[in-house]
């Protein structure tokens, strides 16, 4: 085989693994936020400690931290997957915007666009969750162990 007969595949504007991780990664913190939300309440009501609402606070942030830091990856994705795909423009008349679904690297400038929406309703569902523990009474009045 000669050297001009076997080409290496073009690089991928957007990378699988920091896709995946900007897609996974508002869920995941969600789901964390959900579960340890849950394990700090009853521990606070079990042990009667002080502070529940800084516990969550703290919670919250951590969580909505790593949400927005894998919306930004994502948008980050997407801009590098637009300038590659306006880089390998086809001429001719502008088309829709998913009329080049099945071009190489659109599929992944599409998924990062998901992953940036999927980071902004989990981050708002990270907030909203985050208020009752924080501003209504952890336990049921009296119901002290």
């Amino acid at each position: 085989m000669s050297a001009h007969a076997r080409e290496a595949p073009p690089e991928a504007a957007v990378g699988r693994g920091q896709l995946l991780l900007a897609l996974l990664a508002p869920a995941v913190a969600w789901t964390v936020h959900l579960l340890a939300g849950y394990v700090i309440v009853a521990l606070w009501c079990s042990m009667r400690w002080r502070g529940l609402g800084v516990a969550i606070a703290v919670l919250t942030a951590i969580c909505a931290a790593a949400t927005i830091a894998a919306g930004a990856l994502a948008f980050r994705l997407w801009r590098r997957g637009q300038r590659s795909l306006l880089a390998d423009e086809e001429p001719g008349v502008p088309e829709s915007w998913d009329a080049r679904m099945g071009e190489r690297g659109a599929r992944g400038v599409f998924l990062a666009v998901i992953a940036i929406a999927m980071a902004m309703i989990f981050a708002w569902l990270i907030l909203l969750q985050a208020l009752p523990p924080i501003f209504a009474p952890g336990c049921p009045a009296g119901e002290w162990p």
